[in-house]
């Protein structure tokens, strides 16, 4: 059965990426050379580079970079607010695609992440984000042609595939997102402080957010009957 090498990434900011390897040897070196020195002690935590310099790293090799869940619980996708927009569009831009289905995501969000993929109008993936054997396989990308990884590979990069599948049900992603963090209890620290310091940011954003709406409504009302406003 033929495999691609690939890795996800956390970056600093606590969001993933998939990066897709041509040839292991390649997988290796990015590794041991690129991401194992910037590593957490446990295996959930987060390297110390950002989302640019991650992405830098792996344009030295013949690879294919893919934002998964690109909409998805607090910062893990990339849509997340602890990205300004002008720093957003220019990471989408370099990206060379996004994951429209991940069968560990709600239905709301998957739908996002295909518009954003149909929008973007670069290459599109799905994942079954499998951490069972149940997971596997629940949500697939198909092309047809040679049977081998790096054949699999060009095919995302032209768009010459297809994603199918569905999400797995509430139930099993409840007992599957208590099993990870049963396994990584180590890593509860490390994930404590990025909910924290994200939640900061989402009410700071809001709060700013919710001024500026106060602050139209004050204007308008209090202008109302001025006919130049």
């Amino acid at each position: 059965m033929p495999s691609i090498p690939g890795i996800e990434i956390t970056s600093r900011e606590g969001t993933h990426i998939l990066v897709y390897f041509y040839e292991r040897r390649h997988l290796k070196k990015f590794y041991t050379k690129y991401i194992q020195p910037f590593l957490g002690q446990d295996v959930m935590s987060s390297t110390k580079l950002s989302m640019e310099e991650i992405i830098n790293s792996a344009r030295l090799f013949p690879s294919v970079t893919i934002f998964p869940h690109p909409y998805s619980v607090a910062y893990t996708g990339i849509c997340n607010l602890n990205f300004e927009p002008s720093r957003l569009e220019r990471l989408l831009e370099v990206v060379d695609g996004v994951e429209v289905i991940n069968a560990g995501n709600i239905h709301r969000w998957n739908l996002r992440c295909a518009l954003l993929g149909l929008y973007l109008k670069k290459s599109i993936t799905g994942g079954s984000d499998g951490h069972s054997l149940y997971h596997m396989g629940r949500v697939v990308t198909i092309a047809e042609g040679e049977k081998s990884g790096p054949a699999m590979l060009d095919a995302v990069k032209n768009g010459r595939v297809r994603v199918v599948g569905k999400e797995i049900n509430l139930l099993r992603k409840v007992a599957s997102s208590t099993a990870k963090l049963n396994v990584h209890a180590a890593a509860y620290p490390g994930l404590l402080g990025k909910n924290i310091r994200y939640s900061y940011r989402v009410i700071r954003i809001k709060s700013v957010l919710i001024r500026q709406q106060l602050q139209l409504r004050y204007y308008r009302r209090r202008n109302r009957f001025n006919p130049f406003i």
